[in-house]
């Protein structure tokens, strides 16, 4: 059986007329559902996933373990979060769970703690801190990539100003910075410092606010230290430290684009970048390919978000799949083969890094990383100069209703960054009460 029969794809919305073992794909897939005996071949390992981006990648590392075990891998790819959920239930109930399914968060795996096997005492589990931990802190999942969200630079910019990215690491070396980069503006050809927009679509952007929001709750500190987002949750903030935040915010936004800042999208944010009218904006290790088919030339790379008088030098980044392993499977020893042969092996990390185009969370070699940005993280996860990124763990209620009329507020200058650290707290403390009350 060809490799290009054994991706089972589910739609995911199918033509009204089709019933639910027949869809409208290509004649030569072959599409598998549960219930469904057509394949007289049982796999010895089952894999599924919903990152439509990654399936070419999973496809070549099946054939690469089958080459290496001898034994038959089936790629189970299920499109739409909701069909995700539901055919998985289907596979369950139908006793055909895969053996190993990729998640995309905690939220994800919970929906399937009840199956998933602990896999702290796996080698390569103490070998990374961006495994997926349950609420007892056990390793539950297995990182596929390393994905960094942060200050980006163009360094060719920043040389014609004479300044050295590696001294940026601190609040006061990030003023001097942007002041001198204002300075010059006019012999740099630039717009502003930063590209910056606090919207997209006419909507505040949580995406990027989010991002800032990890200067106050974890830059400078070890990956798994989440000592300050505790604090938040149980209405308790370090008010030196949330004083910091603010005044850098503050600095950041006196440095944007006003124009951008407070009215651009960012799609907008993103261009003036690419096209050479900006030194600094805030993005993520994924811009690459957008980069590039903007025809962008000049070499970029992350900087920290030196936010306070003492260096803090390290950049942000998560890992945003894991692969979790049913506890209840036949095949458990080779799937922790297949993961073992992804943390070890550099043939396999090659193919995520080539085929998925991201950093793999075990990668070593820099030579297969075509894309600058992706490089760039390489080596700030091998200086072991990476933070962790906690504003996920933040409830609904400290969502983007809660902090952007803050940001918004500092951005246009109704409030000052101690009125903003303020007026955070105090909004902190009583929404903790509001939550102990309900």
């Amino acid at each position: 059986m060809s490799r290009q029969q054994q991706i089972a794809l589910i739609s995911q919305k199918l033509p009204e007329s089709d019933s639910f073992n027949e869809t409208s794909l290509p004649s030569e897939q072959n599409v598998r559902v549960p219930g469904d005996d057509s394949d007289p071949q049982e796999p010895d390992l089952t894999i599924a996933l919903n990152r439509i981006e990654w399936v070419s990648a999973f496809e070549t590392l099946a054939q690469a373990f089958e080459e290496e075990k001898g034994v038959q891998v089936k790629i189970v790819v299920i499109s739409g979060y909701e069909d995700y959920t539901s055919t998985l239930e289907s596979f369950a109930a139908s006793n055909e769970f895969p053996d190993l399914l990729l998640v995309n968060g905690p939220e994800e795996a919970a929906s399937w703690s009840h199956r998933l096997t602990d896999l702290s005492n796996e080698p390569w589990a103490s070998k990374t801190e961006i495994g997926l931990l349950d609420e007892k802190q056990q390793v539950i999942g297995f990182p596929i990539d390393l994905a960094a969200k942060g200050l980006i630079y163009n360094k060719t910019l920043l040389d014609q100003a004479g300044i050295d990215p590696a001294m940026i690491t601190n609040r006061p070396a990030w003023e001097a910075a942007l002041q001198a980069v204002e300075k010059k503006k006019k012999q740099l050809g630039i717009l502003a410092p930063i590209s910056l927009a606090l919207h997209d679509g006419g909507q505040f952007s949580w995406s990027t606010n989010k991002t800032f929001l990890n200067i106050y709750l974890s830059s400078g500190l070890a990956y798994e230290n989440t000592q300050l987002i505790d604090l938040l949750l149980s209405g308790q903030v370090e008010m030196p430290r949330l004083e910091h935040f603010a005044d850098f915010l503050d600095l950041l936004f006196r440095y944007s684009d006003q124009e951008l800042l407070l009215h651009g999208s960012y799609q907008e944010q993103l261009r003036t970048f690419s096209q050479g009218q900006a030194v600094f904006t805030v993005g993520s290790s994924d811009l690459d390919p957008s980069l590039q088919a903007a025809g962008v030339t000049f070499e970029c790379g992350f900087l920290p978000f030196g936010a306070y008088p003492l260096d803090t030098n390290g950049i942000f980044a998560e890992s945003t799949g894991w692969l979790v392993l049913d506890r209840s499977g036949h095949n458990s020893d080779l799937a922790k083969d297949f993961l073992a042969s992804l943390a070890n092996q550099e043939i396999y990390q090659d193919i995520l890094a080539q085929d998925a185009n991201v950093l793999p969370a075990f990668q070593k070699n820099s030579q297969v990383l075509d894309q600058p940005l992706l490089r760039d993280l390489l080596g700030w996860k091998q200086g072991g100069r990476i933070y962790g990124m906690h504003q996920d763990q933040l409830t609904p209620d400290y969502g983007a209703a809660f902090w952007g009329p803050l940001f918004e507020q500092l951005a246009v200058k109704e409030i000052t960054s101690r009125q903003f650290a303020e007026q955070a707290a105090k909004a902190i403390a009583e929404q903790a009460v509001i939550q102990q009350v309900s």
